[in-house]
């Protein structure tokens, strides 16, 4: 099967996950209950929410803008935070097999080509999944001290250990050689989950020199996961509901992992959130308002992306002979 068949099928069964998982939330949720809950919106709240959206975008670009300089990108910050915006449009508005990780290569590719741009942005995504794995662990801990209960600290630790592990493995050439082959056989339901992680690792052996700044980045990216979480409590806060935010810390992690296996998150993004909120004793019809009102902020702040696609000017660079990475 060639590979553009395989990226439409891939593309079409996430098309599918989200409706299926839009239709369990419409079967299991009082939908007039959550409208209910929805016209009880504080306002001030939601604006808290839209301003630590702003702190959530400014971590991200932050952290790319580190990873570029190392590599010698000339891209300034505000101009990376522009295009981060628009990696939202891509990513969370427009049903297209076209990413926002794509756009940020295409964006940034115009100074020694896509090749280096796509390593840059790669290990972005990468540093920002061990982020997710360190803010799960450590929330974890957090809710292992309030509550006594240590399933989570068993599952987050598992995964925080083998996130370090690879990234550890893959920032030597030699062990990345002998991985490499090994971990690309890994396929679930024919898709090559194996060579995609095996790919995406690999970019980073560039920053063998630079491990500081992928310790950094690595820093940067648990403010990227303290925002969220902090969007998603001032929304459940706006509600009027009664959780500890160290129920969100623990949830968010969960969410923002299994949102990936859908389009846009749509609908397994709601349905991870109610149930986990459901086992912190919170109504589900107060988490499906909440997954709502953080919908329609990141489909507003991916709009306002749209904006910035339209108007931004592209900046203009000497050409510069391609370097070996």
């Amino acid at each position: 099967m060639e590979k553009k068949t395989k990226d439409r099928l891939f593309f079409w069964a996430r098309i599918v996950i989200a409706l299926v998982f839009t239709g369990i939330i419409i079967l299991t949720v009082d939908l007039r209950a959550t409208w209910g809950e929805l016209k009880q919106t504080d306002p001030i709240y939601v604006a808290l929410a839209a301003g630590a959206y702003l702190c959530f975008l400014a971590f991200l670009a932050l952290r790319w803008f580190i990873l570029s300089r190392a590599r010698k990108h000339p891209y300034g910050y505000f101009y990376l935070y522009r295009s981060v915006f628009i990696h939202m449009l891509f990513n969370n508005v427009l049903p297209t097999t076209i990413g926002g990780d794509v756009y940020r290569v295409m964006d940034t590719g115009g100074h020694e080509g896509k090749s280096v741009a796509f390593s840059i942005v790669w290990t972005d995504r990468m540093t920002g999944f061990i982020g997710v794995f360190t803010f799960a662990f450590l929330s974890s801990i957090f809710y292992y001290a309030a509550s006594g209960k240590y399933i989570l600290l068993i599952i987050f630790g598992g995964a925080f250990v083998f996130a370090i592990f690879l990234t550890l493995a893959f920032l030597s050439v030699k062990l990345n050689a002998w991985i490499s082959p090994w971990l690309s056989k890994l396929r679930i339901f024919k898709y090559p989950l194996g060579q995609k992680i095996a790919g995406a690792f690999s970019s980073i052996t560039t920053y063998q020199n630079h491990k500081g700044v992928l310790f950094i980045a690595v820093l940067v990216s648990l403010g990227v996961q303290v925002s969220l979480a902090g969007i998603w409590y001032l929304l459940f806060c706006a509600l009027g509901g009664q959780t500890s935010f160290i129920h969100i810390m623990v949830t968010i992690p969960v969410v923002n992992t299994l949102a990936m296996f859908s389009v846009g998150g749509w609908g397994l993004r709601e349905q991870t959130f109610v149930q986990m909120l459901a086992t912190f004793a919170v109504a589900k019809e107060t988490a499906l308002a909440t997954s709502v009102l953080f919908d329609v902020v990141n489909v507003f702040f991916g709009l306002l992306g749209g904006v910035f696609l339209l108007f931004r000017p592209r900046p203009q660079h000497p050409p510069v002979t391609p370097r070996n990475p």
